[in-house]
Formats: structure tokens, C-alpha cells, sequence
């Protein structure tokens, strides 16, 4: 384990900003946002509205080249929704499993 680094997670976020779509539970919409991080058990992404913690959502991370690496589909449940500007919320959501 490398002592010197600051990171108390067990799993390093890695800065991604690329478009998301996510779908809420009961819908067939497809809703737009926009990834910040990722790790192996996590995402924060930024929605334009609140998703209530609990929530289990269908996301989809598009990708610059679908050739090399095909979208990353995923289950996630949102742990946090935090208001940073008005209409726009980070969103912090636990990876439960991919598709």
C-alpha cells in the first residue's frame, strides 16, 4: 500500500469527464448528465435535478471511440445528491453491477 498518498479510498477515482445518460426506475426516458469520476465501485456524475439516495438507476457512459471500448453499461445506487449550483447536482452513486 503506497503510505504517502492522500486517497482514503480502497479504490482510486479517476478524473472522466465524458456524457452519461442515466434512467430513472418505472421510466423508459433517458435522462443526460455528465461524469466527473470513476473508480471500480463508484461514480459522481452531474444531474440537472435531485435523485434521492437509494435510488437505483440504469446508466450508460459514452465512450470517444465505440470501435475501441463499447459504452459502459452499470446499476448504480445514489448514495448522495448534493446541490452545487442552482438546477445542477453532484451525484454520488455506488456501482452494484454491469451489463
Amino acid at each position: 500500500m503506497m503510505e504517502n498518498c492522500t486517497e482514503k479510498r480502497q479504490f482510486i477515482r479517476m478524473s472522466v469527464e465524458c456524457e452519461l445518460v442515466y434512467r430513472l426506475p418505472d421510466s423508459i426516458r433517458l435522462v443526460k448528465g455528465i461524469c466527473k469520476n470513476l473508480s471500480s465501485s463508484g461514480i459522481l456524475f452531474t444531474a440537472f435535478r435531485e435523485i434521492n439516495a437509494g435510488v437505483v438507476l440504469e446508466i450508460e457512459l459514452a465512450t470517444l471511440d465505440e470501435v475501441i471500448a463499447p459504452p459502459m453499461k452499470a446499476l448504480v445506487e445514489v448514495v448522495s445528491s448534493r446541490l452545487v449550483a442552482p438546477g445542477t447536482y453532484d451525484v454520488a452513486a455506488e456501482i452494484r453491477g454491469f451489463r
